[in-house]
């Protein structure tokens, strides 16, 4: 993807693009809403494109991720004022300083929902767990092995 994305320097590109995935991506024109979303701008082109589907956004960071088309960045930040004023639109920062800087550009402020950590049995129903155990997202960075090695030492006692 980040090929493809790197090709787009427009926001008229931006806009085709995703109109050309929409149309290759059956799934996508059956969805009743988009949830989450790693590359911002294009949930928003696909909103500008279908206004009428629900909005779900939770970025940790990157808000500008694979943008390329920086003299489009005004138009950019017009759709997205214009995505976060739509009722169909939920939007959560995990870092504060993310949406302060969108709160900065375009007036709205996202809801800042920092991470947290859930503690939960390993059972159907959900509990407050005291056992120690933990869900951990899944998560690619080079780093996470060393530490989920490093908190299974410390669940079995070993402190180095």
């Amino acid at each position: 993807a980040q090929a493809a994305f790197s090709a787009i320097t427009s926001m008229r590109l931006a806009l085709a693009w995703t109109t050309d995935h929409m149309v290759d991506t059956p799934e996508l024109q059956r969805a009743d809403a988009v949830i989450g979303c790693s590359v911002l701008w294009v949930c928003i082109a696909l909103q500008s494109l279908v206004p009428e589907m629900p909005l779900l956004l939770r970025l940790n960071m990157a808000l500008l991720q694979f943008f390329h088309f920086w003299e489009d960045l005004p138009a950019f930040w017009s759709m997205l004022s214009k995505s976060l004023a739509s009722p169909l639109t939920a939007f959560a920062a995990a870092g504060l300083l993310l949406a302060e800087q969108v709160n900065a550009q375009i007036g709205a402020r996202p809801q800042y929902v920092p991470f947290a950590s859930l503690h939960v049995p390993d059972s159907d129903t959900f509990e407050v767990s005291t056992d120690g155990e933990m869900l951990v997202y899944r998560c690619r960075h080079p780093a996470f092995m060393p530490f989920r090695t490093l908190l299974e030492g410390f669940s079995h006692g070993v402190s180095s």
